[in-house]
């Protein structure tokens, strides 16, 4: 510190006396000369203190702390007015008033000197929209960059008060630790494999780094180990129907169909013959009808699939549209050679309107044919466990030429019902 040495033996000692003070002064043989307080007496009693008062530090005014080469210091660096901590600062459990963490919109090098480093970046973080600068505006931390190479640090951004996977990610959180990823609360049920348990959106799920895993609402069959659930563990109405899912079934039926019966219409003609087969070329089973009816006599010939379809006890609802697929042939598209007609009877036996089911035809290939009808139509009744029929009408006629015969042949192949179930 310096001060004036004129007359400074009286203004110091007059200092002393009217302050209560221990004042020593030892003077160089220049003007300089040191102040040491001490606190004997009444102590220090005025109201501030100035250091460089004259103001005539060009740049850092340092306050030293024990011996003359001490580098425990506070300074005060005039040209940026900032305060500087040599060494390191301990509040011990009191409150950081009104803090500044680094400001910058570069961000500051991090590296293993400088791990757990945080600093604000201030690159347009109020310009346009975050997209553009993702980083702008956040306080970032420098810590082990998990994804990188061993030994790799990067700066981490915490920009929605949450905490990133990379900040507490499953390698260095422990078991039953709480953690966040990917925009969701997660915790470590168990370790080994990343498993966890996720809150995301309205959904508590079981994520693990496998192919079995629960989603969308839903558990499927493969979902479910063979001692995952078992039957004792649904048992006392802590899961009942109205718990389960709605999910959608295509039952898929072959021939020959089972509950099946082949009939004649007394009202029709139905000389021809009916096969049971297998078509290697199209690998499927079919049903074909077909007739070679004498000369002069070319009549349309008819035969029927009638087929009691039983519906399955967890039966909800059919779907809206489209709800049966028939796997079809004809020899030709021309419906006075040959056709299929489809009907179907709910468990009351009252006929339900159907659309795409009459004279269907494929000109000579394989084709499946959608069959479509309004479930709600009236006085159309459908209950679970309950038959319902099914009636395929295969007509078809010979046709000749002198003394030369063709027949065309009608084929049925599988079908598919479609609806609802629990």
């Amino acid at each position: 510190m310096k001060i004036n040495t004129k007359t400074v033996v009286k203004k110091m000692l007059g200092l002393g006396l009217l302050m209560g003070l221990s004042v020593s002064l030892l003077f160089s043989e220049t003007v300089d000369a040191r102040l040491i307080f001490t606190t004997e007496g009444d102590g220090l009693n005025a109201d501030e203190y100035h250091i460089d008062y004259d103001d005539s530090a060009v740049s850092e005014v340092k306050l030293f702390f024990g011996g003359p080469v001490s580098d425990s210091f506070l300074s005060y660096d005039k040209i940026s007015e900032t305060f500087y901590f040599s060494k390191a600062l301990d509040l011990n459990g009191q409150q950081l008033i009104n803090f500044v963490v680094e400001n910058a919109d570069t961000a500051p090098t991090c590296d293993e000197d400088n791990i757990g480093r945080m600093y604000y970046n201030t690159l347009d973080y109020d310009e346009g929209p975050p997209e553009d600068h993702p980083e702008g505006g956040q306080l970032l931390f420098c810590t082990l960059d998990v994804d990188g190479p061993p030994d790799t640090y990067e700066w981490v951004a915490n920009r929605d008060n949450s905490i990133t996977a990379a900040m507490l990610n499953p390698d260095t959180a422990g078991l039953g630790l709480i953690q966040s990823g990917d925009g969701s609360l997660q915790v470590n049920v168990e370790t080994g494999d990343d498993a966890t348990l996720m809150i995301e959106d309205d959904m508590v799920k079981i994520r693990e780094v496998r192919s079995e895993h629960i989603e969308d609402d839903t558990i499927t069959i493969d979902d479910i180990g063979t001692d995952a659930v078992g039957a004792d563990e649904i048992v006392d109405g802590s899961i009942t129907l109205d718990d389960l899912q709605v999910r959608s079934i295509t039952d898929i039926l072959n021939p020959e169909f089972q509950n099946l019966t082949l009939w004649t219409d007394p009202a029709e003609e139905h000389v021809g013959t009916m096969e049971a087969d297998y078509d290697t070329t199209n690998d499927r089973n079919y049903y074909k009808w077909w007739t070679t009816k004498g000369k002069g006599l070319e009549n349309e010939q008819s035969y029927y699939l009638i087929l009691q379809y039983t519906i399955p006890d967890n039966f909800i609802e059919w779907e809206a549209t489209d709800q049966i697929e028939l796997d079809m042939m004809t020899d030709d598209g021309a419906t006075s050679h040959n056709k299929v007609n489809i009907y179907l009877s709910d468990i009351g036996q009252d006929a339900v309107t159907l659309t795409g089911a009459t004279n269907l035809t494929s000109g000579g290939i394989w084709d499946t044919k959608t069959i479509s009808f309004d479930p709600n139509q009236m006085l159309i009744d459908w209950a679970a466990g309950e038959d319902i029929t099914l009636k395929i009408k295969m007509t078809s006629k010979a046709t000749w030429v002198g003394d030369v015969v063709t027949p065309h042949p009608v084929w049925i192949g599988k079908i598919k019902m479609y609806y609802k179930v629990k």
